[in-house]
């Protein structure tokens, strides 16, 4: 791979190659599988778990050999970082699901996570405000503020009282 190549130039190759093969052209699926393990790794390397997957995920399609394992060390990064965030129910769902892996490397990786997460007691109250604190907003606006609550991409809900006549609005995560 040429590093100075952008993401960008590889997905254009990788289009040019999708093409090739519905052509009959064998060398496209290996073109195709190992381009978006480079690009996998460059991703996984400066973070972007998702794409690293996506990228995995496609060259899995096309026969690379080792884009399983490599998805399964993503996801023990998403773990990681998951706990970091403070939300260990998504890594407790991401290391149940490793644990059942084909590799006994990251099925025994998994199970000592598993097992070294921390056990918190907790109440109904303290669960659900760990579980929405990331989708309450404090509503600024010219005339006052108030609160609000994230029910879809984009789309924050306030009541009307708090934006009513108001020339300018600033939503800020609490």
């Amino acid at each position: 791979r040429n590093v100075a190549a952008s993401d960008d130039e590889f997905f254009n190759a990788v289009d040019l190659a999708k093409m090739a093969d519905r052509g009959g052209d064998r060398r496209a699926k290996r073109f195709i599988a190992e381009t978006n393990m480079e690009v996998a790794h460059s991703a996984w390397g400066r973070g972007d778990l998702a794409l690293a997957k996506i990228c995995a995920r496609e060259a899995a399609q096309f026969g690379a050999l080792k884009a399983q394992s490599f998805m399964e060390g993503v996801q023990m990064d998403e773990a990681l970082n998951a706990i970091k965030e403070g939300d260990e129910d998504i890594a407790k769902q991401l290391y149940s699901k490793l644990s059942q892996s084909e590799n006994p490397a990251i099925r025994n990786r998994a199970a000592a996570a598993m097992k070294a997460m921390p056990v918190r007691a907790e109440g109904k109250g303290e669960f659900v405000v760990r579980k929405t604190k990331r989708s309450i907003f404090r509503v600024d606006t010219d005339r006052g503020n108030g609160s609000g609550f994230i029910v879809g991409r984009n789309v924050l809900v306030t009541n009307v009282h708090v934006i009513e006549r108001a020339r300018l609005i600033k939503a800020v995560q609490m």
